[in-house]
C-alpha cells in the first residue's frame, strides 16, 4: 500500500526526515504527502492542500484529498517512526471506555480524551455496543477510503474530532491492543515510535537518530 503522510503548516523538518528513513522497516509502494510540502522531499507523490483552518479541519482536508486518490493506504505522521521490520496490521487502544477510564483515574480529562469519549458515544447511539479506541495509539494506520469519508462526515456532523475511532468502528477493525507509541517509557523495545517536539532533541530522538543515519529515496 501506499504511505500517506498529512503534514501540517510548517516544515516539519528532521522528523519527518527520519520517519521517511524508517519505512525501510515497513513494506510499501510509494510515498504521497498531503498538506504542507517541504522542498527537501524528493520521489514522493504531492497533494498541496491550504492550511488556513483549524488543525483538525486541515488535517480532515489533507485526508479527503488522499481518499480521492487512493481506495486504500496507509495514514503516517512525521513523527512516527518504525524500528524493525513488520507487517502492518489493525491495532486499537482498547475500548474507548476503558481508555477514558484509564485517564480519568490519573486527574481531569483534557479536551482529547474528552473528544474521544464523546466519539464513543456518537458511535453507541449508531450501535456499536462497545467501540474501541483508534485514536490515542500513534502508529500508522491502514485506511480503506470508504469508510474513512464516512468517519469524516460522522465527525463534522457531531463536531468531534476522533476520526481514527470512528474510521475504524465503520470499517469493522480489531486486531489487538497495544499500548501508545508515544508513551515516554520503554520506546527502546516497541515496533512504532512516536516522538514530539518537547522529545525528539533528547534520549527518544537520539535512538531514532542512531537507528537511521543513512538518507533514504525520498529525500534531496
Amino acid at each position: 500500500m501506499r504511505v500517506c503522510y498529512i503534514v501540517g503548516p510548517k516544515d516539519p523538518g528532521d522528523q519527518l526526515r527520519y520517519s521517511l528513513r524508517s519505512l525501510r522497516n515497513l513494506d510499501h509502494d510509494g510515498v504521497t504527502i498531503a498538506g504542507y510540502i517541504p522542498q527537501w522531499v524528493t520521489n514522493v507523490e504531492t497533494i498541496p492542500v491550504r492550511q488556513t483552518r483549524t488543525k483538525h479541519a486541515n488535517v480532515r482536508a489533507a485526508i479527503k484529498e488522499v481518499c480521492a486518490r487512493y481506495d486504500r493506504w496507509v495514514l503516517h505522521w512525521d513523527d512516527v517512526f518504525t524500528t524493525r521490520p513488520t507487517k502492518l496490521e489493525p491495532a486499537n487502544r482498547g475500548t474507548v471506555r476503558s481508555l477514558v477510564d484509564s485517564f480519568r483515574q490519573r486527574g481531569p480529562l483534557n479536551s482529547y480524551i474528552l473528544d474521544i469519549e464523546k466519539t464513543g458515544k456518537v458511535l453507541e447511539r449508531q450501535g456499536f455496543e462497545d467501540p474501541l479506541a483508534f485514536d490515542c495509539i500513534h502508529i500508522p494506520q491502514i485506511i480503506e477510503s470508504e469508510h474513512m469519508i464516512r468517519a469524516i462526515e460522522v465527525a463534522e456532523k457531531h463536531r468531534v474530532n476522533a476520526v481514527l475511532t470512528l474510521h475504524g468502528n465503520l470499517a469493522g477493525y480489531g486486531g489487538p491492543e497495544i499500548e501508545n507509541a508515544k508513551k515516554e517509557t520503554g520506546w527502546q523495545n516497541r515496533t512504532f515510535v512516536s516522538t514530539s517536539d518537547r522529545r525528539w532533541p533528547t534520549a527518544v530522538g537520539d535512538y531514532i537518530r542512531s537507528l537511521f543515519p543513512d538518507p533514504c529515496q525520498y529525500e534531496r
